[in-house]
């Protein structure tokens, strides 16, 4: 939530959406990770998506009540996969507006989404670049 590119993409879109921009832009790229997943990993999406949830379902009885209730509706709605899609991601951004405490108008964002598509994947691109890399030397000065 500190990368300079992801607060980029926060301030495009706090004047409408201020506190729950963060987690709209989590989403958003969410959704290119999910999208251009074959340029990240030689395992089909919807297998690495099947992995997990057999992972998941493996681990229950250690999961908190709240986590599986989402666990059961990600399995249920193909969440990993659903997020491909800018369909599947409003679903989720609509879903996650009506839980929230105030009026966050998240089921717009979707809108901005589309605007600035190419924008968004290019900062996504940016910041997923340097995480792999961050990880890569984490791994390496903690082996």
């Amino acid at each position: 939530d500190i990368h300079p590119v992801f607060l980029k993409s926060v301030e495009r879109l706090r004047p409408n959406y201020r506190k729950y921009s963060g987690v709209i832009v989590d989403i958003f790229y969410d959704h290119f990770l999910s999208k251009n997943w074959k340029d990240y990993s030689a395992k089909p999406l919807e297998q690495y998506a099947d992995e997990v949830h057999s992972l998941m379902m493996k681990n229950i009885l250690l999961m908190p009540e709240k986590s599986l209730m989402f666990l059961k509706y990600a399995m249920r709605t193909n969440r990993l996969v659903s997020y491909a899609t800018i369909e599947g991601i409003g679903e989720t951004l609509s879903g996650m507006s009506r839980r929230t405490t105030f009026k966050s108008n998240m089921e717009f964002s979707v809108n901005d989404l589309k605007e600035n598509y190419a924008l968004f994947e290019n900062e996504f691109r940016g910041f997923f670049e340097d995480a792999k890399k961050f990880v890569k030397e984490y791994l390496i000065k903690h082996s």
